[in-house]
């Protein structure tokens, strides 16, 4: 056991990620993204590297244009009145249109090659305005809200309409599944960069529209709770990561944050949150069940009936988590490693580990922590 959280949460979360991503390329067969995967280009230059020999080759074309652009200019001026003279004199068969072809080639190689840039450059725009236009429809989309008109009765016992407005789920749940084919696609083509900020709305989304507003355990006799549609969905998005989804997230050193959230009967099983945040969140009977949890934050959450069978726990911080006189934790075949636990608001909690043991701290073990 180790005292605090914060000293290698960092580390374990660089080590498991990298340790998960290999797995999952060597046990699946990497299928081509488009035409220049197939062919082993499997990633465009980096221009920024060697700049001072971009700029060189940049001296010679503009040297070798400034140079070659007037003798151009001057040989068609020549061939013109070679061909003019030979054809009024009757020596020639007229006008040399190969020579004529030629020249105009190299006039206008220049302006051609300027074209094409221009147009690569206009297309990388419309790209980018496409994306970004996608990205705001599907956040409008997590808006939608409608009316619904219920039956109801004034003061006077008299039958009235009374209209209210609710959450739109259907229109949300479209803007989700765009938003998480919009984080798919940019890291099929475009190396991931609107992962990251796909990831932080939908994180936003949950932490908005499910906000744990008290941490008080649910009375007996416990029912476990149903999250709303969207939330679900919202949470299935983010645990359907890839492997390459997993990798930008690393190297961006991005964390999920899903702190003060309400996910009281969840499902998160399956899933990777490595490093995610779930600082005094409600995760009553929420479902972890095979998810990989390194070096998660659990700090002052509500754990009662939190389903953490065959759980991946190394370097969870679980400091101060709360659990109640009626509380179980289900710890079944999980892989508790270098887990940080200081004693919380426990009242005899009780810890189901089916003959798992693991070293504990003088507060954890004080604290009711072991195998019963």
């Amino acid at each position: 056991m180790q005292g605090k959280g914060g000293a290698c949460a960092t580390p374990a979360l660089r080590h498991c990620a990298v340790q998960g991503v290999a797995a999952d390329g060597m046990g699946q067969k990497r299928k081509a993204a488009d035409l220049l995967d197939w062919l082993g280009i499997r990633d465009p230059p980096d221009w920024l590297l060697s700049r001072w020999l971009g700029a060189g080759i940049g001296c010679i074309l503009i040297l070798a244009a400034l140079i070659l652009f007037p003798f151009a200019i001057l040989a068609a001026v020549l061939v013109v009145y070679a061909t003019a003279s030979l054809a009024l004199s009757g020596l020639g068969d007229g006008p040399n249109l190969g020579a004529g072809a030629l020249i105009a080639a190299i006039l206008g190689a220049p302006f051609l090659i300027w074209a094409t840039m221009i147009k690569q450059r206009a297309l990388g725009f419309q790209k980018e305005g496409h994306i970004t236009d996608r990205i705001s429809k599907a956040v409008e989309m997590l808006g939608a809200e409608k009316t619904v008109k219920l039956r109801g009765n004034d003061e006077d016992d008299n039958d009235i309409t009374i209209e209210e407005t609710r959450p739109n789920i259907e229109v949300r749940i479209g803007g989700i599944l765009s938003l998480e084919r919009i984080a798919q696609d940019s890291c099929a083509y475009d190396k991931g960069r609107d992962h990251v900020r796909v990831m932080e709305i939908l994180c936003a989304y949950v932490r908005e529209n499910s906000r744990a507003n008290s941490l008080a355990s649910t009375p007996t006799p416990f029912v476990p709770k149903k999250p709303r549609l969207d939330i679900q969905k919202a949470v299935d998005a983010i645990k359907r990561r890839s492997a390459a989804q997993l990798q930008i997230e690393t190297v961006a050193e991005y964390r999920l944050d899903l702190r003060e959230t309400d996910l009281d009967g969840c499902d998160l099983s399956k899933g990777s949150f490595v490093g995610a945040i779930f600082w005094r969140s409600r995760l009553e009977s929420t479902n972890f069940t095979k998810t990989d949890l390194t070096a998660a934050r659990f700090q002052g959450c509500l754990l009662n009936f939190t389903l953490f069978e065959e759980t991946l726990l190394r370097g969870t911080n679980l400091d101060f988590a709360i659990l109640s006189e009626t509380g179980f934790g289900y710890f079944a075949r999980a892989k508790l490693d270098s887990l940080f636990v200081e004693p919380g608001i426990f009242t005899e909690p009780r810890f189901w580990l089916r003959g798992w043991a693991f070293p504990l701290s003088e507060p954890a073990r004080s604290a009711g922590w072991g195998r019963r």
